[in-house]
């Protein structure tokens, strides 16, 4: 295509970017405003705050939906408290999602941003007997980060490089995206690597972290000290 139609297309990319992480933003203003009326805890991750936090501009990380977590013991009173204020709960085929045990459902927000409320950060039933997650201390090591001017809940950065490199292994490790977020993450926060290690070998998800590790090192130049990937994934022979 010619440069005018390439123009025209980034165009409408930016501006269709750039509205859908406005209307995130008012929906987050909104969700937060409800959950802390109703006093019932939550925390938001990836989305909006990698878009706020590490992006240059928050339309260059395009997201269609926002990533809420809250504990199983409250997942009925939080969804219970977004419908009264105009929410709408999209998944109806509980026999499915009972049977593979997931671990979050799709809500349609006031403004109509699309959540996915999260019990666990691993949605399948089976993937999650295969990994060690453990949600009681993802909940202890929580900070507090200011995202479009609210201050909200968060992943710790050790979390969040374990769970963002969970996350693109089980996809496939193959979206520029989810390697440029892992890239971004570190370039932009403060990285205890041996207490990544740590909690990637306690989650059992070492090898998966490492393989998303290197692809992001390999293609992008993500700063990752050897010495992670091969505590994570083996030695070079088993990296190749």
């Amino acid at each position: 295509p010619g440069a005018e139609v390439v123009d025209a297309w980034l165009r409408s990319a930016v501006t269709t970017s750039t509205m859908r992480h406005l209307r995130a933003m008012a929906d987050l203003r909104q969700l937060r405003a409800t959950l802390r009326a109703a006093g019932l805890p939550w925390f938001v991750m990836k989305g909006p705050v990698l878009a706020e936090r590490v992006y240059p501009e928050p339309w260059l990380r395009p997201s269609r939906d926002l990533d809420v977590v809250v504990p199983a013991g409250t997942f009925a009173a939080t969804i219970a408290a977004l419908e009264a204020t105009g929410a709408h709960l999209l998944d109806a085929n509980w026999e499915l999602a009972l049977r593979s045990r997931r671990g979050q459902l799709h809500v349609r927000l006031p403004q109509g941003t699309t959540m996915d409320l999260h019990w666990h950060l691993i949605n399948a039933g089976h993937v999650r007997d295969a990994l060690g997650v453990t949600m009681p201390s993802v909940w202890r090591d929580l900070r507090t980060v200011a995202v479009g001017g609210l201050d909200v809940e968060t992943l710790s950065v050790t979390d969040t490089i374990v769970h963002l490199g969970l996350h693109a292994a089980l996809g496939g490790a193959w979206r520029l995206r989810w390697l440029n977020d892992l890239k971004l993450v570190i370039d932009h926060e403060t990285v205890a690597w041996a207490a990544v290690v740590v909690r990637a070998r306690r989650w059992r998800a070492g090898r998966l972290l490492g393989i998303a590790l290197l692809r992001a090192s390999g293609l992008l130049g993500a700063d990752v000290p050897d010495g992670v990937l091969t505590a994570l994934v083996g030695s070079r022979r088993y990296r190749g």
